[in-house]
């Protein structure tokens, strides 16, 4: 077994042992064994639902505090697709500031806030930088179309003046044609007159 499975075993079984049924009563120890089970299958939606009723009813006690740090931990987990970093303080808050915590309460409800402001903060900035990332490559993208344009534009310029080169070419040769054939007749016309 892994290290989370094992986890999740010992969660549940500590759980179940701790459990006090009631009938009739919402149990802070079934909704959080039940929330266990959920997280177990993957199911993050109805997990979390479990652990928030069992961590937010009041006077749940040890179960509720459990609940708390399951509910705090479940948010935070990158498998979750629902993540919720604002949610996760929040639980982590309450385990922290409940009236009955213990120590160790205190300390894991003080760090999984922090950590949860951490991590949001950091989800921002993965945000901000994928934003910038794909701004980039878009400005690059319209930075080589207009490159790209400026090449047909200048292809196309290129190539009228190739073909105003060569009709003036072919003006050019036809008037010195012209040209050396006036020539022609007007020395003959000389040499006609000076006979």
């Amino acid at each position: 077994m892994t290290r989370t499975r094992w986890f999740r075993l010992a969660l549940v079984i500590g759980v179940a042992g701790c459990a006090s049924l009631r009938p009739g009563e919402d149990n802070p120890a079934r909704s959080l064994d039940a929330g266990l089970r959920a997280l177990a299958a993957g199911d993050y939606p109805a997990a979390v639902q479990h652990f928030d009723r069992a961590g937010l009813s009041p006077n749940a006690g040890g179960s509720g505090r459990r609940a708390l740090l399951a509910a705090t931990l479940a948010r935070l987990d990158p498998r979750n697709p629902d993540r919720d970093f604002a949610a996760a303080a929040e639980r982590a808050a309450r385990l922290q500031n409940d009236p009955g915590a213990g120590d160790w309460d205190t300390l894991a409800g003080w760090m999984l806030a922090a950590l949860a402001g951490d991590l949001e903060v950091a989800d921002a900035r993965l945000r901000e930088a994928q934003l910038e990332r794909h701004a980039a490559v878009i400005r690059a993208a319209l930075a080589a179309q207009s490159v790209a344009a400026r090449m047909n534009a200048l292809t196309v310029e290129r190539d009228t003046t190739r073909r105003r080169v060569a009709q003036l070419e072919q003006t050019l040769e036809d008037k010195d044609k012209e040209l050396k054939e006036k020539t022609q007749e007007l020395e003959r016309i000389r040499r006609a007159i000076r006979r």
